[in-house]
């Protein structure tokens, strides 16, 4: 898993990205950091994995530099800010989408709302996400279980399976993933 990365591009357009300190060009060779993120867009951004997987249809005979054209695109579109108030690539290998500045705001740009600040698509019951709009204002499971009109046990075992889904360990860390990536329901 790619764990705490910062991606950013240099005036001239060169995407780098830092990790452990150190400051790396993004090229076609960091496979590992490659296949996670195609895998992450993929899973956790279906509509933009969709639009990448057509502007880059020319690019599939070559797998490695199909997938990097696809990151590097998502990276430029969502991360391309050199910023230290939190990883573009958290510790817990979730991504944080920033606002990039772009001359094609304001509805110019096809790929806006799908590419750049793409919708989360996740696989969550609709139970589950009702829990999880609870649980991300501070409620506790008993609390939770009365606004909802089902079980404290109910409760916790939705909590347990948005965890195991996400990936996440903690539910302060499932509360972040809420605000980090702007959900509603």
């Amino acid at each position: 898993m790619c764990k705490k990365v910062e991606f950013f591009r240099f005036p001239s357009g060169e995407g780098m990205y830092r990790q452990d300190g150190e400051v790396k060009s993004f090229t076609q060779n960091d496979l590992a950091l490659i296949n996670y993120s195609f895998q992450y867009i993929g899973m956790h951004y279906s509509d933009a994995m969709n639009r990448l997987n057509c502007m880059f249809a020319s690019s599939h005979k070559n797998i490695s530099y199909f997938r990097f054209r696809v990151v590097d695109r998502f990276a430029r579109c969502n991360f391309s800010s050199l910023d230290t108030s939190k990883f573009d690539i958290d510790e817990d290998g979730h991504f944080n989408i920033e606002f990039v500045s772009c001359p094609l705001r304001g509805g110019e740009c096809p790929d806006e709302g799908v590419i750049c600040q793409p919708k989360l698509t996740l696989n969550i019951r609709r139970s589950e996400m009702m829990v999880f709009a609870q649980l991300k204002n501070g409620l506790s499971y008993d609390e939770i279980a009365v606004v909802l009109h089902i079980s404290p046990i109910t409760v916790k075992h939705h909590c347990e399976a948005l965890r195991r889904t996400l990936g996440i360990p903690t539910n302060e860390k499932l509360i972040a993933f809420w605000h980090n990536n702007n959900m509603h329901i």
